[in-house]
């Protein structure tokens, strides 16, 4: 399994604290624990339901069976050693995708510590910062209500999870095992409401453990992160051109976190409900002796499988946008903006750059902050960046210092910021 940094040593220095587990039994009933031993300290751990993780479990024993007593003969399928018939398409689309599912039920979960946030998946686990502030979380949903004709809820289902803000809202990531609701659950008006008290709780739990840093003056420096922030940190993680140059910098770096959340909230299922609706129309159409009402269903099938496959393509291709830095301006998102007139108007939220304009707006730079490595390395590479785009318009005179720090609106969004700028080193007179 992947892991993102080294924890083993900062661990080493937190203090072991005695938590009660029964404190959590009121609100996370079966989907929470808390482990008090080893150097860490108290540790919160968030999985799915126990019913989940047993319906999981039940279903992975067959699945993973049937894998390795066929995987001789998929092979053989494989090597083309006869044609694919049903059972290769049961085996590969079929039990594969069962077997993963359950696998990634009974993996999957999030870690809570002094140390940050654990997101343990299937193949990769990822430490992330606790956020300052409450909005650095959020609940995500999906719901189908059917009634009848009487009004009454005819079936009811409702599927939350807890989500974890990226710096922005257009940017989150879904917290491993924190899923409430589920699809077989009916009559579950209440899930929403489950989920936001769960996350009220967790929240009050880690800001009574002492993990939660909110006033940024008692924020410690991150010594890498304070060495990206400074022109040698900028020269050692440079992702564009030499500031020497004239020409644009020009950041398209793939957000592969926010393409895969894209994926998972949707989107594979509508395409393959396209690719579905595409080859069914494909058969009616093919037909030679196809009436009228067999070339009507074809071509709605054609539409309807083609809205349905381009409308996830066109969501995930904003994954690929890019930011272009030139004399003139600051283009990122289709849009442009003029230069900012200090430093400290730029700098990391989640691991992005984002620069704040005059109206004390945060504007996300897309395509910064790099797209491989864990958070760390990415932010790291944010803050990079950060130096090198202030760098570039110094050197080529399309800004100056003037010292006007512009505030962001948002209470929640600048106190992130001052954390940033506390981490890194950034201390301002203002």
């Amino acid at each position: 399994m992947g892991q993102d940094g080294d924890p083993s040593a900062a661990d080493a220095e937190r203090p072991s604290a005695r938590v009660d587990p029964l404190t959590l039994e009121p609100f996370l009933r079966g989907r929470a624990s808390v482990k008090t031993g080893g150097p860490a300290g108290p540790r919160l751990i968030l999985r799915r339901s126990i019913v989940a993780r047993a319906i999981a479990g039940i279903i992975a024993i067959p699945a993973a069976a049937q894998q390795v007593l066929s995987a001789p003969w998929l092979i053989g399928q494989l090597l083309g050693r006869g044609a694919p018939g049903v059972g290769f398409f049961f085996i590969v689309f079929v039990n594969l995708p069962v077997l993963l599912w359950s696998m990634n039920v009974l993996r999957c979960r999030t870690v809570m510590s002094a140390c940050g946030i654990d997101m343990r998946r299937l193949l990769r686990t990822e430490r992330r910062p606790w956020p300052a502030t409450r909005s650095g979380f959020a609940v995500s949903g999906v719901r189908a209500d059917v009634r009848d004709s009487d009004g009454f809820h005819s079936f009811y289902i409702q599927r939350c999870r807890l989500i974890l803000v990226n710096g922005a809202l257009d940017d989150v990531r879904r917290m491993p095992g924190c899923v409430f609701g589920g699809t077989l659950r009916i009559f579950g008006e209440n899930c929403e409401t489950r989920a936001r008290f769960a996350l009220e709780r967790i929240w009050a739990f880690a800001v009574a453990q002492g993990w939660i840093v909110s006033d940024p003056a008692l924020v410690a420096v991150d010594p890498a992160l304070a060495q990206a922030c400074s022109d040698q940190g900028s020269q050692d993680v440079r992702t564009a051109r030499s500031a020497v140059d004239d020409e644009p910098l020009v950041y398209d770096a793939p957000a592969w976190g926010r393409l895969l959340e894209s994926v998972l909230d949707g989107g594979a299922t509508l395409i393959c409900t396209g690719a579905v609706f595409v080859a069914v129309a494909g058969l009616m159409l093919s037909q030679p002796a196809r009436n009228n009402v067999n070339t009507a269903v074809g071509l709605l099938g054609l539409v309807l499988g083609a809205a349905a496959v381009v409308f996830p393509l066109v969501k995930m291709s904003m994954c690929f946008r890019k930011t272009v830095v030139d004399r003139g301006a600051i283009r990122a998102g289709g849009k442009e903006y003029g230069w900012p007139d200090s430093r400290l108007n730029l700098y990391v939220a989640g691991d992005r750059v984002v620069m704040v304009d005059r109206e004390g707006i945060p504007v996300p730079l897309l395509g910064t902050g790099g797209a491989s490595g864990g958070f760390a390395r990415r932010e790291k590479t944010a803050a990079a960046q950060c130096e090198e785009i202030w760098s570039w318009g110094v050197a080529v005179g399309a800004t100056g210092e003037t010292g006007h720090y512009i505030p962001l609106r948002n209470g929640e969004q600048q106190r992130e910021r001052e954390v940033f700028e506390r981490r890194a080193g950034l201390v301002f007179d203002r």
